[in-house]
C-alpha cells in the first residue's frame, strides 16, 4: 500500500488462538427411573484445547473415566435404590477443570416393616400406624385386616388418611383381649414391585393385656 509520500505500508496479519476451558452439557434419559430399569447419562464437552480427560463421579466415586475424548456417557444397567443421588461429570484440558451435575431418582414400592405392640388396660387410645418406607414418600392406604394367629379372618378397620388404624373401644377391660392378634395393613405410592403389585402388606403383631402372644 503506497502513502501519500510515496512510502509503502505493509499490512500485518495476526491470529489469534483462543483458549477456553470445557463448557460442558448433559444429556440423559430418564432422570427418574423405576427400580430395575436402565438409565444412561452423557455429558459432552466444548472446549479449546479439546479435553485431555473426562469422567462421571457419583458421591465421590468415579464410575467411568475416558481420556482424549469430548463426550462420556455412563450406563447403569438395572438400577436400584443405591443408584440415587448426585452424579458429576467432569472434563479437563491444558485451561483448567470443570463439572456439571445431574440427580437422579430411583422409585421403588413401599416397604412395610413388621411390627410388635404390647397394649396395657389402661391404653387409650390403641393406635397402629402402618409404616411405609418408599420412592416417592406419597402413599395411599387400603383397608386393614384383622386375623388371628392362626391366620383366620376376624374384622376389617377402615383406615385415617396418614395410614393410622385406632381399635375400637372396648369398656370391659376382661374382654380386651379381642384386640390379640396381627394386623394387615397396606399401602401403594402407584410403583408396581417385580410382580406387578401396586400395594405392599405389613404385619403388625399385637398383644393386648399382656396375655402371651407369639408370632
Amino acid at each position: 500500500m503506497h502513502t501519500s509520500a510515496g512510502h509503502i505500508r505493509t499490512k500485518d496479519t495476526a491470529t489469534l488462538d483462543i483458549r477456553y476451558k470445557p463448557y460442558l452439557s448433559m444429556n440423559y434419559t430418564p432422570n427418574s427411573v423405576i427400580e430395575g430399569q436402565s438409565v444412561t447419562l452423557c455429558c459432552s464437552s466444548e472446549s479449546r484445547p479439546p479435553p485431555t480427560e473426562m469422567w462421571w463421579v457419583m458421591e465421590g466415586r468415579v464410575m467411568s473415566i475416558k481420556e482424549y475424548t469430548d463426550v462420556i456417557c455412563h450406563k447403569i444397567i438395572s438400577s436400584s435404590r443405591e443408584h440415587s443421588g448426585s452424579y458429576k461429570c467432569f472434563a479437563e484440558n491444558n485451561v483448567g477443570t470443570e463439572n456439571d451435575e445431574v440427580i437422579i431418582t430411583v422409585l421403588y414400592p413401599p416397604n412395610i416393616p413388621d411390627q410388635h405392640m404390647h397394649f396395657t388396660e389402661t391404653d387409650v387410645p390403641r393406635t397402629l400406624q402402618c409404616l411405609a418406607y418408599g420412592i416417592p414418600a406419597k402413599y395411599s392406604y387400603g383397608q386393614w385386616q384383622h386375623i388371628s394367629r392362626f391366620g383366620q379372618h376376624i374384622r376389617y378397620l377402615k383406615p385415617s388418611p396418614d395410614g393410622t388404624v385406632t381399635l375400637p373401644l372396648i369398656t370391659n377391660k376382661m374382654k380386651k383381649y379381642q384386640d390379640n392378634g396381627v394386623y394387615l395393613c397396606t399401602a401403594s405410592n402407584s410403583v408396581v414391585d417385580s410382580l406387578g403389585n401396586s400395594f405392599q402388606t405389613g404385619k403388625i403383631f399385637v398383644i393386648s393385656n399382656g396375655n402371651e402372644f407369639s408370632k
